[in-house]
């Protein structure tokens, strides 16, 4: 999250990493890459589009990029650490 306090973050509990959302920035087509140490684990690449204020994003195992339906905290879309199927 880009806040600590959970009342910053819309009702989200204590979160697992906090980040500069001015480093997170997707401009036209971009990606996420994540690392152990030097190595690439996994590589997302996603475009602006798919992007939305207040809401999470989820890439199943196909690779099928979806929003979540579901309401969480203040009003945001997406549960943390759960999986929703894609529609």
């Amino acid at each position: 999250a880009v806040r600590k306090s959970p009342t910053g973050n819309g009702g989200l509990p204590k979160v697992d990493f906090l980040y500069n959302h001015g480093v997170l920035k997707v401009t036209g087509t971009d990606w996420i890459e994540l690392r152990n140490g030097t190595e690439v684990v996994d590589r997302w690449e996603l475009s602006r589009k798919e992007v939305r204020e207040g809401y999470s994003l989820q890439r199943n195992e196909d690779g099928t990029v979806c929003h979540p339906t579901q309401p969480y905290g203040d009003g945001d879309f997406g549960s943390p650490k759960t999986l929703h199927s894609c529609q």
